[in-house]
Order: structure tokens, then sequence, then C-alpha cells
């Protein structure tokens, strides 16, 4: 299970989700080239605190964009996949990190999406 891409974005004067994107098709092949049995998980990252209006949501709107992206990536290698920007856990004054509620409502929130797709927790 990988989730990247959000200080890929915060990393890009301009952020490029198709970029991120790329970075992260290479890695997933790069893993099944050496390990084909593998059982890939993609996961989209949370959604950041930054509303319209705000100075750094176009990195929101490019954070929202890996979702639409990974999927498409997760697709085509047969991976699964996990969208998180729905699920709104509460995050650190900063609005990127989450705070400690928000790790654990976050915890909660994949060990539901794993059982979802029939991968126990346990």
């Amino acid at each position: 299970m990988v989730m990247l891409g959000t200080n890929d974005l915060l990393n890009q004067p301009y952020p490029d989700p198709v970029e991120v994107a790329n970075n992260m098709e290479s890695f997933i092949k790069d893993v099944m080239s050496v390990h084909s049995e593998c059982t890939c998980i993609i996961v989209a990252p949370p959604y950041m605190g930054f509303p319209l209006g705000h100075p750094m949501n176009t990195y929101q709107k490019a954070n929202e964009k890996l979702g639409v992206l990974y999927r498409e990536i997760s697709d085509k290698y047969s991976a699964r996949f996990i969208d998180t920007a729905g699920w709104r856990p509460e995050l650190f004054y900063d609005g990127i990190h989450l705070s400690e509620k928000g790790n654990e409502q976050f915890g909660e929130y994949i060990s539901e999406a794993l059982n979802n797709l029939g991968i126990g927790t346990e």
C-alpha cells in the first residue's frame, strides 16, 4: 500500500499532478516487475484544508486531481485503489498534516476501506 503525492505537489512551485502521477506509475511498475504476485494498493492523499480563495487552493485542486489519475493507474496495473479525498480527517492548523485525532480517524477509515476491499486488517 502506497500513498504518495502531497509532499511532491507542495515541493513544486506550480503543482503538476500529472508529473506526480507519472512518478507513482513508475513506482508501481517497478514494484510489480520485481513482485508480480504483490497486491498493490494505491492510496490517493487526503483532502488539504485550503478553501477556495486561499493562496494554496491550487495545491488542493492538484491534490484532488491525483485521485482521478491514481484510479487510472490502478486500473492499468490491476492494483487496488483507495481515494481518501472525501474522508476529511481533522487537520493540524497548517491545513496539511493530520492532527492526533485526524490520525486516529484516518486509521479507522483506512481499516474500513481495506475491509471493503476484502483485505483483513487483523
